[in-house]
């Protein structure tokens, strides 16, 4: 008897199906149901919009040809008006005192009114404003063999004014004998396409106008003009012009494919609204309801609590496992928002402080000293030319050097002083306590000697410098004006050259501001056309003729005024313009010297050139684009670098300028004898010329710069080099000079930096052919 109701039991209880089976049954049956009803809806959606679409066919052809024929009743309109008011007689007679004039007509965009004469010449024309066109005619349009009685349209024709094929509005003019006509000419060949522009809709119609088996006009030439073709949606009608049919259709891909993409995209998101909602349902329906009521409640206080408490729940092995990864969680959690907490706060390369850090403790510091009655400074360290480190021997190495000096000036704090790292190769110096302005320069110049020392970095031994702004807390100044003036004095000591301390004056300030509004007007003064260039000739010192020029760089500013180079060409190399304004310069110098060649005066140009483009990747493609362009030979461009440039990226340059040299260009160094580059590299850059500085040319009085400016031209001729002195404005000088063998010079003496047109006015008296100069100078 128990085993019978035991058995009862069993019948008795529904069968058991895995939840995998179940989940699986629902989603295949959910997905053949949406199956079926996408495909009922593709069809559908689909059916309909390709009747839309033909439905907007016959609607734009209508629209389009309701406007040909509003514009040549209009037409017709006009040349009647036209013709009621001119006589033939006094046109004929005075064909300088018509005037005629014609505007877009709806689709007729291009045309012309005309009064033409029985044998087709036309002496009047909306095409040459008053007067008879030259040799104008229309000989030959059918139109003039008849006399309508009232404006008609004619067939097609060639208009013998434009060339192109036509259709005419004519009216008769005049009296017996002297009968003329008034005829508005419509170019047809391009008005299909006008009508596509005009009345094409957002859906992008095509249209062709077609006259029998002929296509007059076509927007497309791809589009089927004859019955009904597969892969198109097509429109026709019959135009106001006898014989004439307007086709306006749009290919069928085009017009089914938004309604192709939403169906794909109403697929895919009801296929994963039904997985989600099945898999919500086979979750819910599990006996989790208490622990994963406990979890919800744990999980609502990870999101409220700073420091959420464990979680510990029973059930199911597999909930236990989620609380355990829960708990796992929070303490990531409360692990990540420390090291959030810390790296807010704090350079991830050094691990000081970092400037939000600074200034909250900068704001402390000047509360705090402000009551002991003292005062707050602050040092702002720049490492100068750090970049330099990180371009000739890598980010690695300079990692390395900041991470050495940031602990090596860490030791040598005191106490409540902070150190910060501001960014690249900036720090700053908290000083709490300094009280006036002799202790704060005395504690930046401690930190002057501690950046001297060398510094071992991955393996390379650098000597830096820094440029130190030190500013002391004025009553009232927040900490975000202490940094600012701090920052202000650093970059002045940089603009000084770097390797001093700089105190903080309210002058410092002035100048920056006026920096800055330099700044904003550069950055708008090329588009504004305010640059523009001067050439100084270079002459021969024995003949004293002109043998090439420099082009200078000028810059005419509304607000500033003439802004000297010396001030402009920093900021535009800082601020990333340097390459656009080189650019300018470039393609309008080697403009001028391609003008003068063409004038019959083969002169060599001289341009400046600056490290930063020296350093683009392309600067040598872009010379031979503006040769190219301004079809200027190679060998009447020459480019000057200063040694400084010379030193910036030993390697890089080098090969730049063996590139250049490649082409054809010529190479001269600026400024000789005023830097400070090895003379080996003289034979390790591709150079073929050298230009004595000015400083050294205005002190030929004195011997020992005499020396010096004979010493230099020994060595270019040695080295088989062009020599030019620069800056002479003395004759004496320029004797001295040719005595020591220079043959070539410019300067004050000769002519200032001037104006093209004052150079060129100067050439056919002073012009000594390239060639025979540079014979001269190596012959000397």
């Amino acid at each position: 008897m128990g085993g019978q109701r035991s058995t009862a039991r069993d019948a008795r209880r529904p069968a058991v199906f895995s939840v995998r089976t179940y989940l699986v049954g629902c989603v295949v049956a959910a997905l053949v149901i949406l199956l079926i009803a996408e495909a009922i809806v593709a069809v559908h959606s689909l059916s309909n919009a390709r009747h839309k679409a033909a439905q907007r066919a016959d609607y734009a052809t209508t629209v389009a040809t309701a406007a040909i024929k509003t514009a040549l009743d209009q037409g017709k309109t006009a040349i009647s008006g036209v013709a009621r008011t001119l006589s033939i007689d006094a046109i004929l007679a005075a064909p300088d005192k018509c005037s005629l004039s014609f505007s877009s007509l709806g689709p007729f965009t291009s045309g012309h009114l005309d009064v033409v004469a029985p044998d087709g010449r036309v002496p009047c024309s909306s095409l040459s404003g008053h007067g008879a066109p030259s040799g104008a005619s229309q000989a030959g349009a059918p139109w003039l063999t008849t006399t309508p009685s009232g404006p008609s349209m004619s067939g097609l024709f060639t208009d013998g004014l434009t060339g192109r094929t036509s259709v005419a509005l004519v009216a008769a003019v005049g009296g017996v004998g002297t009968a003329g006509f008034v005829v508005l000419v419509l170019p047809v060949d391009a008005l299909a396409s006008d009508i596509a522009a005009a009345y094409g809709g957002p859906e992008h119609f095509d249209f062709a106008v077609t006259a029998g088996d002929r296509v007059i006009s076509t927007s497309q030439k791809a589009m089927p003009v004859i019955g009904s073709h597969a892969g198109w949606i097509e429109s026709s009608t019959d135009l106001a012009v006898p014989g004439w049919q307007l086709v306006s259709g749009r290919r069928t891909a085009a017009a089914l494919a938004p309604t192709r993409s939403l169906l794909i995209s109403e697929t895919v998101v009801a296929a994963v609204a039904f997985l989600v909602a099945f898999v919500l349902l086979a979750v819910a329906n599990r006996r989790i309801a208490v622990p994963l009521r406990k979890l919800a409640l744990a999980a609502g206080r990870l999101g409220r609590e700073v420091t959420p408490q464990p979680v510990e729940v029973g059930g199911p092995a597999e909930l236990r496992q989620v609380a355990e990864r829960m708990n796992a969680m929070i303490a990531a959690r409360v692990s990540f928002e420390d090291k959030l907490s810390h790296d807010a706060l704090h350079d991830p390369l050094t691990g000081l402080p970092n400037q939000a850090l600074l200034l909250d403790r900068l704001a402390t510091a000047c509360e705090t000293a402000a009551e002991a009655n003292t005062r707050a400074a602050l040092l702002v360290i720049g490492i100068d030319r750090f970049e330099l480190v990180n371009t000739s021997l890598g980010y690695r190495v300079g990692d390395h050097a900041l991470i050495a000096l940031a602990s090596r000036l860490e030791g040598a704090l005191r106490p409540r002083q902070t150190l910060a790292r501001l960014g690249g190769g900036e720090f700053a110096v908290s000083l709490p306590d300094a009280g006036d302005r002799d202790t704060a320069l005395a504690e930046a110049a401690a930190v002057s000697r501690i950046v001297a020392q060398v510094v071992d970095a991955a393996g390379a031994s650098l000597t830096l410098t820094a440029s130190i702004g030190v500013a002391v807390a004025e009553r009232g100044w927040s900490a975000e004006e202490l940094l600012r003036n701090a920052t202000t004095a650093m970059h002045s000591a940089k603009e000084r050259g770097g390797a001093r301390c700089q105190f903080f004056e309210p002058s410092l300030r002035v100048r920056a501001n006026t920096r800055l509004r330099l700044e904003n007007e550069l950055s708008r003064a090329l588009e504004r056309g305010e640059f523009y260039l001067e050439y100084q000739p270079i002459v021969s010192l024995p003949s004293r003729r002109i043998t090439g020029a420099e082009a200078l760089l000028r810059w005419q500013n509304s607000v500033h005024g003439i802004v000297p180079p010396s001030t402009f060409v920093p900021i535009a190399e800082e601020i990333g313009l340097i390459n656009q304004l080189g650019r300018f310069a470039l393609e309008k110098a080697c403009e001028q010297a391609m003008a003068w060649y063409e004038l019959g005066y083969p002169m060599r140009i001289s341009v400046n050139v600056s490290a930063h483009q020296l350093l683009t990747g392309n600067f040598a493609e872009q010379v031979t684009d503006v040769l190219a362009h301004t079809q200027l030979a190679p060998d009447l461009l020459c480019l000057e670098l200063t040694e400084s440039t010379l030193m910036e990226d030993v390697l890089r340059i080098s090969t730049a300028l063996h590139a250049l040299k490649g082409h054809g260009v010529s190479i001269s160094i600026d400024d000789f004898g005023t830097g400070y580059s090895s003379l080996a590299y003289l034979q390790r850059f591709p150079v073929d010329e050298l230009k004595i500085d000015r400083s050294f040319v205005g002190g030929l009085d004195n011997a020992a710069d005499r020396n010096l400016v004979a010493a230099v031209v020994a060595l270019a001729h040695a080295l088989e080099l062009h020599v030019v002195a620069e800056g002479v404005e003395k004759e004496e000088h320029a004797l001295q000079l040719v005595r020591m063998g220079c043959r070539a010079a410019q300067g004050y003496l000769f002519a200032r930096p001037q104006s093209a047109s004052r150079v060129t006015a100067q050439l056919p008296r002073h012009h000594i052919d390239l060639d025979e100069a540079v014979s001269r100078s190596n012959a000397g």
